[in-house]
């Protein structure tokens, strides 16, 4: 068997084709990575705004602001139809914004004030980006509080620890643990007050012998899950039990 090699044959150019191609491409290097991590301020006046296309490959993030006079009511962006990746759009105009090609036929996603969203274009319609919300994320938070040493007895008492929230967050649940469990037939139950009222229904208990309330026989309810910023909380423990010790507590949700 033979192999022949065939090199296309070298096309000579001439050194000013050359100085020439120089600042296009250039040009055009600048216009991808623009593309790829500029970010573009949009400036609301209206009610309504046209994207040109330039602004649109100017950059990956569009941060929507607000202009003079103010948007008076929500606002429309329409964008070219033009085939487009991934592009964030930041929403800081006061108002919900819908992003959308004009006369798409898909249902134009939307976002809410103060919210970052994720989309892509395919030249004819715009729509949220596959595992984007439209909005950002919510962040796990996880909060751990000490209520007491580790070995010295417990008792029964209001307000054994306070503290403030670090930020404001939709509390899901609160686990409470032991280092030392209570003894037989004593129950460990705990109260939760933001600025003196409680957060529970049905306080928060652990059982006898064990050391977690996630076994607890009666399930902790919470009656508020909005924890507001710098919030003062305090921790009281109804029932002490029998020789429990160690008391820790973790608040989980998301912020």
């Amino acid at each position: 068997m033979t192999i022949e090699k065939k090199i296309p044959q070298a096309v000579p150019v001439a050194q000013g084709q050359v100085t020439d191609g120089i600042p296009a491409i250039n040009n055009r290097n600048d216009r991808i990575e623009s593309a790829a991590f500029g970010f573009v301020d949009v400036t609301i006046d209206g009610t309504s705004v046209n994207l040109t296309s330039d602004q649109f490959w100017e950059g990956s993030h569009l941060r929507i602001g607000v202009g003079s006079p103010a948007p008076g009511g929500p606002v429309t962006l329409n964008v070219p139809a033009e085939q487009r990746g991934l592009f964030t759009v930041l929403n800081q105009c006061g108002q919900t914004v819908t992003i959308r090609i004009s006369g798409q036929a898909a249902t134009p996603p939307t976002i809410a004030n103060g919210d970052m969203g994720c989309f892509q274009s395919d030249g004819t319609n715009v729509r949220t980006a596959a595992g984007a919300s439209g909005s950002a994320p919510p962040m796990p938070f996880q909060y751990p509080v000490a209520v007491s040493d580790e070995t010295t007895e417990l008792t029964a008492g209001t307000a054994k620890v306070r503290f403030r929230w670090p930020t404001g967050f939709t509390l899901s649940s609160v686990r409470a643990s032991l280092n030392e469990a209570s003894d037989s037939g004593g129950t460990v139950t705990v109260d939760v007050n933001q600025n003196g009222v409680s957060i529970f229904s049905t306080r928060l208990t652990i059982d006898a012998l064990e050391k977690t309330s996630t076994t607890a026989t009666v399930p902790a309810v919470l009656s508020t899950t909005a924890m507001t910023d710098d919030a003062e909380v305090s921790v009281d423990i109804d029932d002490a039990g029998a020789g429990a010790a160690g008391l820790k507590l973790v608040f989980l949700g998301v912020a």
